[in-house]
């Protein structure tokens, strides 16, 4: 469960700035040092209760604890369950189940088909029509799960969501004077079942004309049953020419090796035949600068996601008709039929397990599983109870557990990028957002508008701090690289110059609360630092404590190398927000 985690750290603000090499250093030696002076007789140990609500609020929410939430839990350890259950109400555990859902899916790729900004969608950017399409089927899903209603919404849903962009590109009846985000119901006859029905979905995940939707049936059994196709092992013989498309259709009804995967596979892939296979990025510019007619109609603004005419074609190809793992073959009930699987509820429960403490889904204990699926049963599907059970289970909150004569270490998460940005966000005030027209000049009016560097690939950098686009980098990085503690180093130089300019600029102060540009005097500084430590990197330290003594000399270097205080918290901060101690957690 823990392999990938890495105990924590010692260090001091120093490290982060004085080489990004030294800060991977450090994070790889504190590994090492998690085994020594084990004792297989121990008992289970459990984190400082200040360390299990950084924990917790990392896990839930990706931002740190506020000084308020470190004194309740100081003051009594048992209100942590009660800020638990507050947190899992809070926009910020919202963003993680879009996260978590998004790495699921695999969806936030702009390294695929992004609808351009064209047509019925002039006066928008690419990174708009982008980040509307790729969040719509997860708004759902956050929807679901913060109302407490039953996870199986998710395929179950009647609805869809869309906003302004989504609404328009799939011609969606939308409300223009109400919420951003909408309930509404599709156009089409296309099957219901939830974010199954959501055309983003379905245009990051294309089908070329000789996949017959297999990879489409694949997506559904890998991220909602735990069950993808591809781990199974399969032999090929020479017998089988792959070159020639009608011996590969004879082998997946005749060849044993083949049949096995394909008699499940393609009566799945067959729910989607009424789905239109797909278009490229170009293909939607061509159509929709054009006159929209011929070919081009079916591409122009409101696209057309399914077609009823082809919900036929596996008789015309010979193929397998639809049918859930035989089942069932009725089409419109392929949520009802996901959400009454038995496997729904076990991936369910270790997709939960898994994110939240970094676990593959293929390891998740076997006793946590049933554990949680009793929570998830006895709490009408309820997943924020999911989420509340893993981060005050032992294996969450300990820092060793023993089990018989078997002892286990447990250690620390690498931080993702998605919650760094948040938390940084949350520290800060900061966004690392860019103008990307810049750096590429518009096209006509066609442009790629403010780019979310931490949350994009093509012109950010999500992948080198550790995330994944969904599409060539299909998981997260869950150990300190050199490329992520890079990127992080200059994220966190980025933020530090950006909130000392706000704090000590007259601006309400988010960070620099206790000093002004003028005071640099050390028993001040001192007091400050005090809380920094506390506010960023967790720990509870006195003014005149070591921690603080190193913490001082980076000041006093600041100041004597820059010359005045802002230069001098610039250089603390920027060291405390590239520290181990908050890269791990």
């Amino acid at each position: 469960m823990h392999s990938q985690s890495q105990p924590r750290p010692r260090r001091s603000a120093l490290v982060g700035v004085l080489a990004p090499a030294l800060l991977l250093s450090a994070c790889d030696k504190a590994e090492e040092k998690s085994a020594e002076g084990t004792d297989t007789a121990s008992p289970t140990r459990f984190r400082p209760v200040t360390e299990q609500l950084l924990r917790a609020s990392m896990a839930l929410r990706g931002i740190r604890p506020s000084l308020d939430e470190y004194d309740a839990v100081q003051a009594d350890p048992d209100a942590l369950e009660g800020l638990v259950d507050g947190w899992l109400t809070s926009a910020e555990f919202g963003a993680t189940v879009r996260d978590m859902h998004a790495e699921q899916l695999r969806i936030r790729s702009d390294l695929y088909v992004v609808p351009p900004p064209v047509g019925d969608l002039d006066g928008y950017d690419f990174a708009e029509t982008f980040t509307s399409t790729n969040e719509a089927p997860l708004v759902l899903v956050e929807e679901v799960v913060l109302d407490g209603r039953p996870y199986t919404e998710i395929v179950t849903s009647q609805t869809v969501r869309a906003d302004e962009i989504t609404a328009a590109i799939w011609g969606y009846d939308y409300d223009a004077s109400g919420d951003e985000w909408q309930a509404v119901e599709p156009p089409d006859d296309r099957l219901r079942a939830g974010i199954l029905s959501d055309g983003g979905l379905w245009l990051r995940h294309q089908s070329a004309s000789g996949n017959n939707h297999r990879g489409r049936a694949n997506l559904v059994a890998s991220a909602l049953l735990c069950e993808d196709f591809l781990t199974r092992d399969i032999v090929l013989t020479s017998e089988i020419d792959l070159s020639d498309p009608e011996a590969v259709a004879d082998a997946l009804m005749e060849n044993p090796d083949c049949v096995s995967c394909h008699q499940s596979l393609d009566p799945l892939a067959a729910f989607f035949w009424g789905v239109v296979p797909g278009a490229t990025t170009g293909d939607l510019i061509s159509a929709n600068t054009g006159d929209c007619s011929g070919r081009d109609a079916a591409l122009c603004y409101p696209l057309q996601l399914y077609y009823p005419e082809r919900a036929e074609y596996e008789a015309t190809f010979g193929l397998r008709t639809p049918g859930y793992y035989g089942l069932g073959d009725d089409v419109s009930a392929l949520g009802s039929y996901i959400a009454s699987d038995s496997r729904f509820a076990a991936c369910t429960v270790k997709r939960f397990y898994g994110y939240l403490t970094r676990t593959p889904v293929e390891d998740v204990p076997l006793q946590s599983q049933a554990e949680l699926l009793e929570v998830l049963e006895g709490h009408s599907w309820d997943a924020r109870e999911l989420a509340r059970a893993v981060v005050l289970s032992e294996p969450f909150t300990a820092t060793t557990l023993v089990s018989g004569d078997e002892r286990e270490v447990v250690g620390l998460q690498a931080v993702r990028p998605e919650q760094y940005n948040r938390m940084i966000e949350d520290l800060t005030g900061f966004s690392w957002l860019s103008l990307a027209d810049d750096l590429v000049p518009c096209t006509g009016d066609v442009c790629l508008g403010e780019v979310d560097l931490a949350a994009t690939d093509t012109m950010g950098f999500r992948s080198m701090a550790g995330g994944m686009d969904g599409y060539r980098v299909t998981l997260p990085t869950t150990t300190t690289t050199p490329t992520k503690v890079l990127t992080l180093s200059r994220w966190a130089a980025e933020a530090a110059g950006h909130v000392v300019d706000a704090d000590l600029g007259g601006s309400s102060p988010r960070l620099l609360t206790e000093v002004s540009a003028s005071d640099t005097s050390e028993s001040a500084v001192r007091d400050q630092l005090a809380t920094l430590h506390l506010r960023i990197l967790g720990e509870r330290v006195d003014a005149d404590s070591g921690e603080v003594d190193e913490s001082w000399e980076l000041f006093e270097a600041g100041l004597s190398s820059r010359g005045d205080a802002e230069g001098a918290w610039k250089l603390v901060l920027s060291g405390m927000l590239q520290d181990p101690r908050i890269l791990l957690y």
